[in-house]
This record gives structure tokens, C-alpha cells and sequence, in this order.
């Protein structure tokens, strides 16, 4: 999510991060590179037990592979991540690196309010799409796909039939199928 967040930012958008770190030298860190690279961080609750942290390796093919330790992005409060959604937004960008509950609360606080939602399907595992219905856009990769539907996108009839899958189970008005070097 900070990658995206300053990737957004640097492209000129005014971006606003909902997180959690703890109050350690990893979180301010963090902290101080969201805001060097002009992302708003008011919502970004210092209070965690341990920052947590990803690292992305490359296997011999190419492929990532992310490795992710929750830490304190798994304290966030489903109320707290709701409540973050205010009103003047126009985007709500969100992965699966937080607790399922915490997605769901705000994903459905966007579209409640008609704010254009996208859900990135990162890291891969199964998830309740059901409890988020109508967001604008459901992007998961390849792997992705098959965690969400059990179906790996080899083919354009897989892919077809894994986006029907994610169209039904979560109402959303576009599916983007990424396919790596495809």
C-alpha cells in the first residue's frame, strides 16, 4: 500500500495513506518517507505493536514473491479504517494486507458514499468478496485469480470464466485480470 501511495503521489495525486505503524525506527521511517514523497499521513495510527513489514524477492524466472509480516497493519480497527473514509475523496485504493473485516468495512464506507473504489487482490488467499458489492474495479493477478476463484488464468476461456466468477461474487463494475508478462 505505501508503494502505491507514493507512486500516486508522485504522479501528481493528492494521496492520503490509512495504515498503522508502531512507534518504533521502522515506522518512522516509513512515516517520514510517505511525507517526503507528499503523502498525507493523518491517517496513519502510530500506536501498533510492531511495524510491519514486506519484502519482495524475484525467483529464477523472474516471478515475485511477497513475503508479508502484518505487524501493526493487522491492528487496524475495522471502525478505524471506516472512519478514515471521508467525505471529499475520489479513490479508495486497497490490497489485502490488512484483516478481511478491516477491507470490507472500507471498501463498503466507499461505496457507500459513491467514492470510485479499487480493490487490488494482493496478497493472494481467499476472501469474502460477497461482503463488498459494487466496487468500481477487482484487480488480482494470476495467482491471485485462482486463490479467488480456483481458477488459473492459463487460457482466454480461463480468464473468461474466472472474471465472470469475480463479477458474480463481488458486483464490481470492472475486472482487471493481470497477467504478468502477458
Amino acid at each position: 500500500g505505501a508503494n502505491q501511495a507514493i507512486g500516486l503521489a508522485r504522479l501528481g495525486a493528492k494521496t492520503k495513506m490509512i495504515g498503522k505503524v508502531a512507534d518504533d525506527e521502522n515506522g518512522r521511517r516509513l512515516i517520514d518517507n510517505l511525507i517526503k514523497n507528499g503523502v498525507d499521513v493523518s491517517c496513519v495510527a502510530t500506536d501498533g505493536s510492531q511495524t510491519g513489514l514486506a519484502a519482495i524477492i524475484l525467483d529464477g524466472e523472474g516471478k515475485n514473491r511477497i513475503i508479508v509480516y502484518e505487524g501493526a497493519n493487522a491492528e487496524i480497527t475495522p471502525s478505524f479504517a471506516a472512519d478514515s473514509i471521508t467525505d471529499g475523496l475520489d479513490l479508495l485504493l486497497v490490497q489485502f494486507e490488512t484483516k478481511e473485516e478491516t477491507v470490507i468495512a472500507a471498501v463498503n464506507k466507499a461505496i457507500g458514499k459513491e467514492i470510485t473504489t479499487v480493490i487490488d487482490c494482493g496478497p493472494a488467499k481467499q476472501f469474502a468478496l460477497e461482503k463488498m458489492q459494487g466496487a468500481t474495479v477487482i484487480s488480482p493477478n494470476e495467482t491471485e485469480t485462482e486463490a479467488l476463484t480456483g481458477i488459473y488464468p492459463e487460457s482466454n476461456d480461463d480468464i473468461l470464466k474466472a472474471s465472470e466468477i469475480l463479477m458474480d461474487r463481488s458486483k464490481a463494475k470492472f475486472v482487471v485480470i493481470k497477467l504478468g508478462e502477458r
